[in-house]
């Protein structure tokens, strides 16, 4: 009844056909279960019963069909419009899946006819939400209405930017979730509104404001971390509803608690307990000593080893015309990759993978319209990558160089730009780290790797930076050389590595050092003077990568 006048008349309607204590009643009302709805969610046909029922779902039905008149569905037309001025992208969370249905018709009398108005509800299944999702982000203008079916799984970042909660939900962590499916890694828009709406008389809604979805605000302040209302339905409807009988339902229930009575009290005492172990659990693995800044070298060379958007696209059309699926510019901007046109196998795989024949794709920012967002962990450039790497780490007396997925780790061709011979080595440099606190403390040994270019120049082997090596690495080369050229050149390199792994190891050693400092800057951050660490890099160098780059016209 709080919800709306639908979902009361819904509610009703099933208490005439059910039995009001059984899970079956429950069932058919809720829409919180993400993947267990099916077509058999929606509320059976009223049956004969009591006479005090048929007349409040008389009374409910009437309200229902004046929703102009209604002061909640007043409140979501200026909250939406106030948004849509504001150039948001709308997505209206309900409880009940009437409520969601009486909502979307309302909103699509309300705005104009540029709008598109979807309503997503337990009714469709999984694929069938994600479909209608898809399809929806590609209108300009369009506000989307779900039940709590797509507060869990299914990603809203892309298309919009704004969250309004159009019911409480009696579990605060519910509330968290429906905003997690907009602000989100990949949420490009600045500012991400929420807008909870709520009746200022309404008891239910006080109890829930101001009992349930305020302790977990202060829980979650004092904690760090946000501890969930026990998952027992039964038992909080119980708790509200007899808080609310016994108070009388009068006018100014913002001022409502839960009262001392047997549900209240269990309902408390559960939750106290859960909030116990989250503060045992925080206490444990608590970082507060760092500060952002303490971490901010190790950030920024994180990002630079993960790349940025343009790296991914690079290396997709890279890949793809490789492997003779060539990308092309859409006219919305983005990328048009022909999947169905990958070597047999790797279009299977994609197939299995969900990935469509043809993708619309974008790593832009913000994408385009109607493309998917390619990330770096989109399983397009799994697949590629995992492809590619498996090619080029093969023996290479069993791989076929004429194979388009074969990357051969060790060549020479000319460039422009460059007046000396260039040596670029790809370089897999291990430590072992050991970790020991105290005197007396066992130490615990563990194997650290990464990546690293070294490049050098000339006959004497001048080192270059990393990034030096990096740019003439992605630099096209100017033609081809001869076998017998190339063969010639990595056989001289063959013969100088000896000389070279003497730099690799001042690298290696060099590294190790820069590991050694990060550690104990991050240890002495976290005030924590007993942990002593120990850096020592596993010589020699793998060298898994080389490559001899030549001045074009020699």
């Amino acid at each position: 009844v709080a919800s709306s006048a639908a979902a009361a008349s819904s509610a009703l309607a099933t208490r005439l056909g059910k039995d009001a204590d059984s899970r079956i009643f429950e069932d058919a009302l809720y829409d919180d279960d993400a993947e267990t709805y099916g077509a058999d969610d929606v509320e059976p046909p009223a049956n004969d019963g009591a006479a005090e029922v048929r007349a409040l779902l008389t009374e409910a039905r009437a309200l229902a069909e004046e929703p102009v008149s209604d002061p909640k569905f007043e409140a979501l037309r200026r909250a939406v419009d106030e948004l849509r001025a504001a150039g948001h992208q709308i997505v209206v969370f309900c409880q009940y899946i009437a409520t969601a249905e009486s909502v979307g018709a309302m909103l699509r009398d309300h705005l104009p006819k540029a709008v598109t108005v979807h309503v997503i509800t337990g009714q469709a299944s999984p694929d069938e939400r994600r479909e209608k999702v898809e399809t929806l982000i590609e209108s300009e203008q369009r506000v989307l209405v779900a039940t709590d079916c797509l507060s869990e799984g299914v990603n809203l970042q892309h298309g919009f930017d704004a969250v309004v909660h159009f019911d409480l939900s009696w579990n605060p962590v519910r509330h968290e979730q429906r905003e997690g499916r907009v602000d989100r890694f990949g949420q490009l828009t600045k500012t991400v509104r929420s807008i909870l709406i709520y009746g200022e008389d309404n008891p239910v809604d006080g109890a829930v404001l101001e009992v349930i979805l305020r302790k977990a605000d202060a829980i979650r302040k004092e904690l760090g971390v946000s501890v969930p209302l026990p998952e027992d339905r039964q038992r909080m409807t119980e708790a509200l509803l007899k808080t609310v009988l016994l108070r009388g339902g009068k006018p100014g229930q913002l001022t409502l608690d839960l009262g001392a009575t047997t549900p209240a009290v269990a309902m408390e005492t559960a939750w106290k307990d859960q909030a116990e172990r989250a503060r045992m659990t925080v206490t444990r693995f608590a970082q507060r000593r760092l500060k952002p800044e303490d971490v901010q070298p190790e950030l920024a060379r994180t990002h630079a080893v993960l790349g940025t958007t343009s790296d991914v696209d690079r290396f997709v059309r890279t890949a793809t015309n490789r492997l003779g699926a060539a990308a092309s510019n859409r006219s919305k901007g983005g990328l048009r990759i022909p999947v169905s046109q990958l070597p047999t196998e790797l279009a299977e795989r994609a197939r299995l993978s969900g990935i469509s024949a043809t993708l619309n794709a974008d790593s832009g920012s913000p994408p385009a319209s109607g493309a998917e967002y390619l990330h770096r962990t989109h399983p397009l450039v799994a697949l590629l990558a995992d492809t590619l790497l498996a090619r080029a780490l093969d023996d290479v007396t069993t791989v076929n160089s004429g194979d388009p997925a074969y990357l051969a780790r060790a060549g020479a061709w000319p460039v422009h730009g460059i007046r000396e011979r260039v040596t670029i080595l790809l370089c897999r440099i291990r430590h072992q780290v050991e970790m020991k606190r105290g005197a007396r403390g066992t130490p615990l040994v563990s194997i650290v790797e990464e990546a690293v270019l070294y490049s050098v120049s000339g006959l004497e082997d001048a080192v270059m930076s990393e990034d030096a090596g990096l740019t003439l690495l992605a630099t096209s080369a100017s033609g081809t050389l001869p076998d017998a050229t190339r063969r010639n050149q990595l056989e001289k390199l063959g013969e100088r590595l000896p000389a070279l792994r003497v730099g690799l190891a001042a690298l290696a050693e060099s590294r190790a050092e820069r590991l050694r400092d990060d550690h104990a800057r991050v240890t002495a951050a976290a005030r924590d003077d007993s942990l002593r660490h120990r850096v020592t890099p596993v010589l020699p160098v793998d060298i898994i990568g080389a490559w001899v780059l030549l001045p074009s016209g020699r």
